[in-house]
């Protein structure tokens, strides 16, 4: 992957899951009367689920993240949140991104729905409706970005005001959800800034855990046995790589 279409995937994933979790966010203020201080709750319970759900990703790899996540959902239909698509894929590029939209969404909504678990006790009845309305609001989004999607494709700045629109409308509601000021992130410089200081912050977390990992135990222990807390130094550079990567994917911090 080259770097510049990789720079387009960080911020395909990161604008995805600030807009879902938004949607969600409204979802809940305006079909369940949630206020903004119950919401403030969500999000601090959002937090936590997502810093425990990053150290299972460091401690057993992502596959167990994932199995986690799932098993929040477990007996429900409601553990995929996919983003509404208009037209299917014409390049290899393109599904790509789709995929990399799609990964964003859901991880996104399994945390927010495990925090509405947690915070506001809801089961699957009202899970199953906040799914309903949240992607209701996640489509009137895009429905608004893709507005005379044939002439937005020939014309940059029209794409551009649809997007403009939606993104306006989507912040005043989220706003009046959350009673406070609020500037949704719209813009690939701002976006890369975000996703350059994640990459400084767990560059330097992954730096001070080799070096814990090698003052603490010695070199046959790191290589030989079969604990997690006994991984090489390469093995934790991975860990910490994929950490990384997936926690970019969720964007929650944006709440």
């Amino acid at each position: 992957m080259n770097k510049d279409f990789g720079r387009q995937m960080d911020c395909v994933q990161n604008e995805t899951s600030m807009v879902v979790c938004y949607c969600i966010t409204v979802a809940l203020h305006e079909k369940f009367g949630v206020g903004g201080s119950r919401i403030e709750k969500v999000a601090s319970c959002i937090e936590q689920i997502e810093s425990e759900n990053t150290e299972l990703l460091m401690s057993k790899g992502k596959k167990a993240a994932d199995d986690a996540r799932a098993a929040w959902l477990k007996g429900s239909d409601l553990n995929e949140f996919r983003v509404p698509q208009y037209s299917a894929p014409k390049s290899r590029k393109e599904r790509q991104l789709l995929i990399a939209k799609n990964t964003a969404a859901t991880i996104s909504w399994q945390v927010y729905a495990q925090a509405c678990i947690k915070t506001l006790g809801f089961g699957t009845e009202r899970l199953k409706r906040l799914h309903k309305e949240s992607m209701a609001n996640l489509k009137e989004f895009y429905d608004i970005c893709n507005e005379d999607s044939y002439a937005a494709k020939r014309d940059p700045e029209l794409a551009k005001a649809n997007k403009t629109m939606a993104m306006e409308r989507l912040r005043v509601a989220s706003q009046n959800a959350l009673k406070y000021d609020l500037r949704i992130v719209d813009g690939e410089d701002e976006v890369v800034k975000q996703f350059q200081d994640f990459e400084k912050e767990f560059k330097e977390r992954k730096t001070k855990e080799i070096k814990r990992r090698v003052a603490d135990t010695n070199a046959s222990k790191i290589f030989n046995t079969q604990s997690m807390g006994a991984k090489s130094p390469s093995e934790i550079s991975k860990i910490f790589d994929q950490c990384f990567a997936d926690t970019v994917a969720t964007g929650l911090r944006r709440i």
